[in-house]
């Protein structure tokens, strides 16, 4: 027996009118009909979600793969320009180094030449000196043998 008609006579054995049964028992034919999905219905819908979710999983791996090959680019990229910059960088320095060298040279050249200066200059002083204490010695020494003449004069007169 079929739902619709075991339904209508229980609607009909429950004192429900002949017309009202069957518009009770039409009314959930249709709805069943139309409105609830049956197994056929939901194979359909499953086969169409697979269907969708290969498609979007197709989707996303391209789109992965693109981004993944975009962030390649921009490290080779990126990469490039750090050892580009890195090689300018590289590049200044040695110019500023050599060019510090090169002051430096200069400036112990100039230190060299004042000390060398000063150094003439000191050996000159000093011979001065030398040649002033010289002729003070002798004048002291010429004066002591004055002195000393005349102490022997002295003492030779004072002795005789």
């Amino acid at each position: 027996m079929k739902m619709e008609t075991a339904l209508y006579k229980a609607m009909v054995a429950s004192n429900v009118s002949e017309q009202n049964a069957t518009a009770l028992v039409e009314a959930w034919e249709r709805d069943v009909t139309s409105v609830l999905a049956n197994k056929t219905d939901l194979t359909e819908v499953r086969n169409e979600l697979k269907a969708e979710i290969a498609e979007v999983r197709n989707d996303l791996k391209a789109e992965i793969t693109t981004v993944r090959n975009d962030l390649k680019a921009e490290i080779a990229e990126v990469r490039n320009d750090l050892k580009a910059e890195i090689t300018t960088v590289r590049s200044e320095l040695k110019a500023d180094i050599a060019q510090v060298r090169a002051e430096l040279k200069i400036e112990i050249t100039k230190v060299a030449t004042d000390l060398k200066t000063v150094e003439l200059s000191l050996l000159k002083e000093m011979a001065n000196l030398n040649t002033t204490l010289t002729v003070r010695m002798v004048v002291v020494m010429t004066a002591l043998q004055g002195i000393a003449g005349s102490l022997l004069f002295a003492a030779l007169r004072f002795f005789k």
